[in-house]
């Protein structure tokens, strides 16, 4: 089968491979229709690699060039033993791409986001930017038939938002101030929105991406103006949220998220920053604010999908474009060409 292969630093190719094996215990084999491009899949292309591994994997056991590729969606072709009996061959399903030990302190807890030697297709593990998928069957999500491929897509993507919103413990008249507008902090905003939040504020650099959180429908967006000059806008919103999200990890973009909230509020971070920030600690303390780390999902893709199937979050003006994957290693070297859009598809049989 045609996949697109990472073998390092600014070389990813479209190669043929082999097809997966028949599923082990505990696994599925998926036939993969769309496959998302993620921002962690461009990090590793221009510098890399950076949670591929240098050695074999301790879970996985993969090492070497690896199929990119985590935000999938497919059909299940097969069935290894022990799969859950509610799965069976032919259903559409958006996986949940990590791959946990099962016996670890946070396995034992439920926890399998945060497993000891945890791994996740596309990084340690063959991913999705290919027409066949071995899968864990953990965290498998239905997908309704009404739901198209393209938005069954964005489940990954919307379930670290969901999360996320989660671990800020939202109350129906609270009031969010979302930092950053790429992909999480669109769906962050999208999914504080369907649960009920009173208000959204979100402050992003771009021009076009604050047309698109306009386009979406959110009517608060700022921009932030300048490090040593903050936009009148922003400085107005001080003290102003009851819980923010740093969904850039750039600089400057935590100390914003203090500066908006209120004093008891609570500062959840899904971003992972490529360097140190620095935090201003007085603010944390003497506002006695929360400071909460989001680490990607635990049964969330379900919950990401029920979203998008009941039409609480509208992820269609997430997405630019669909690519074929003979596109790929084009795009790697050009993201231009997946257009103006947060969300870029592959179609693997293209």
């Amino acid at each position: 089968m045609r996949a697109a292969v990472w073998h390092g630093p600014k070389d990813v190719r479209v190669d043929d491979v082999e097809a997966p094996g028949p599923p082990g215990a505990g696994q599925v084999l998926v036939e993969v229709a769309r496959c998302g491009m993620c921002g962690s899949d461009r990090r590793e292309y221009d510098r890399g690699p950076y949670l591929i591994p240098h050695r074999r994997h301790p879970l996985t056991r993969h090492v070497g060039p690896v199929i990119l590729g985590h935000e999938v969606v497919g059909r299940i072709a097969a069935l290894g033993p022990d799969a859950p009996r509610a799965l069976e061959v032919g259903l559409r399903v958006a996986v949940d791409p990590t791959w946990s030990c099962g016996r670890c302190a946070a396995c034992r807890r439920g926890q399998r986001q945060l497993c000891d030697i945890a791994g996740c297709s596309g990084v340690s593990a063959n991913g999705g930017l290919a027409a066949q998928l071995l899968a864990s069957a953990a965290g498998l999500a239905v997908v309704p038939d009404h739901v198209p491929d393209d938005e069954a897509a964005l489940a990954e993507p919307l379930a670290v938002a969901v999360h996320a919103v989660s671990r800020a413990a939202l109350q129906p008249a609270d009031r969010v101030f979302v930092g950053g507008f790429g992909p999480i902090g669109a769906a962050v905003a999208l999914t504080a929105r369907a649960v009920g939040a009173a208000a959204v504020a979100i402050v992003e650099p771009s021009p076009e991406r604050r047309q698109l959180a306009a386009d979406l429908g959110f009517t608060d967006v700022l921009d932030p103006g300048t490090a040593d000059e903050p936009s009148e806008e922003l400085r107005a919103r001080r003290g102003w949220a009851d819980a923010a999200f740093d969904c850039a990890g750039a600089p400057g973009v935590l100390a914003a998220c203090l500066r908006a909230t209120r004093s008891g509020a609570r500062i959840v971070v899904p971003a992972v920053s490529a360097g140190q920030t620095p935090l201003p600690m007085s603010q944390l303390v003497f506002g006695e604010r929360s400071l909460i780390g989001s680490l990607g999902y635990n049964g969330d893709v379900a919950r990401a999908v029920g979203l998008i199937a009941s039409g609480a979050v509208d992820v269609r003006g997430l997405i630019s474009t669909v690519l074929p994957l003979s596109a790929v290693p084009a795009w790697f070297a050009d993201p231009g060409i997946g257009g103006s859009g947060l969300k870029v598809l592959v179609d693997p049989t293209g």
